[in-house]
């Protein structure tokens, strides 16, 4: 998922794309591992995804450290 439709969503959003990303990232590794998976290049995509999401929770969070301060 591109950064900049990330950047559109909620931190609830974000919050649960993340834990989608990281339930599909446990079954994709399970596929791989009974070799059920044709295209291995998902596993990269999604686990970029989680970084994208993850890099984003912690700006929001740097941001309101900010504003606090």
């Amino acid at each position: 998922m591109k950064i900049e439709k990330l950047r559109e969503l909620s931190r609830v959003e974000l919050e649960r794309k993340l834990t989608e990303s990281r339930d599909a990232l446990f079954k994709l590794k399970i596929k791989v591992q009974t070799k059920q998976v044709e295209n291995t290049a998902q596993l990269a995509a999604t686990r970029k995804d989680i970084a994208r999401i993850k890099t984003l929770l912690r700006e929001m969070d740097l941001k309101k450290a900010e504003t606090k301060a």
